[in-house]
Order: C-alpha cells, then sequence, then structure tokens
C-alpha cells in the first residue's frame, strides 16, 4: 500500500513540474508595431495635418446641440513618442498631445460612512485609426481619467 502511495505522489509531481515547465506568459492581445507596415506614423501625421488644414474635428457627439466635449483645445501632437498596435484588421496610433486646456475630475470616496471629495487629472492622447480592409482613417481625442491612486502614484508617465 506504501509502495502504491508513493508511486502516485512521484507522478502526481511530474505532472506538476510538466505543467509549471509548459506555462507560457504571453498577452492574449498582442500589442505593439510588429504588422504596422500597412500604416505608417507618416499616413498617420499626413491625415492629422489634413484634417486640421480642414478645421474638421471627428467626433460622435458633434451632431448634438448638447455636445458637451472635453476639448483640449489646440493641442500639439508628440508624433516622436506615438505608439502603434494592430490587431485583426485595425491599425491605430496613441499619440500622447500637449494641450492648451487642461481638465480635472472630481471623485467622491466613502469611508466608513463618511464622504471625502477630491479631484485627479484627467489626461488626452490623439488616436488615429485605420481599417487596413478599407483603408478608411478617423482620428479621435481620448480622454483618459486615472483613480486617484494611479494618479498620485503614476501621474502622466502610464497614460
Amino acid at each position: 500500500m506504501r509502495r502504491l502511495t508513493y508511486i502516485y505522489a512521484i507522478l502526481f509531481i511530474m505532472a506538476i513540474v510538466f505543467v509549471v515547465v509548459n506555462c507560457t506568459d504571453e498577452d492574449l492581445v498582442k500589442n505593439g508595431q510588429e504588422n504596422m507596415e500597412e500604416f505608417s506614423i507618416q499616413e498617420a501625421k499626413d491625415y492629422f495635418q489634413v484634417q486640421m488644414a480642414e478645421n474638421l474635428i471627428l467626433s460622435r457627439s458633434l451632431s448634438s446641440e448638447d455636445n458637451k466635449t472635453v476639448s483640449p483645445g489646440d493641442f500639439i501632437p508628440d508624433w516622436d513618442i506615438a505608439v502603434g498596435a494592430s490587431m485583426n484588421e485595425l491599425a491605430s496610433y496613441s499619440i500622447p498631445i500637449t494641450p492648451t486646456c487642461r481638465f480635472k475630475a472630481i471623485y467622491v470616496d466613502i469611508y466608513n460612512g463618511i464622504p471625502s471629495v477630491g479631484k485627479v487629472n484627467v489626461y488626452q492622447k490623439l488616436v488615429i485609426v485605420k481599417d487596413t480592409k478599407s483603408k478608411k482613417l478617423s482620428q479621435y481625442i481620448l480622454t483618459l481619467i486615472p483613480s486617484k491612486t494611479h494618479d498620485s502614484k503614476y501621474g502622466k508617465k502610464n497614460m
């Protein structure tokens, strides 16, 4: 009986070692510039310049009269640190901007029934997206509102 227990224990340990050795740490969604040959940063820059020259702002909310967008005002894109990503048939660049208008968001935390009010910085980026199948381009202003912990710890670094 003891011998059978040892055999099962050894098989169990070997199975665990086999599983641990074969585990890999891979992202389910791969971001990066591995497949960006169909959409260059220069093409994104040219599209942005044409859109700005025509003074056209692409927004889903422009059709309503109660347009409550958080506009960065005039801004300067930082093309040197743009991050490209592609997945399926979409490729995009996320470009940090230097805006003329800065915003803060107000939050309320409740600890032991006592509310506390604070504010965090609101960050914005220019996002230019290309559908590689239809060759259509779009641009958006992405507004990011971090948690107070993230904002105090990292600030704009990880936005």
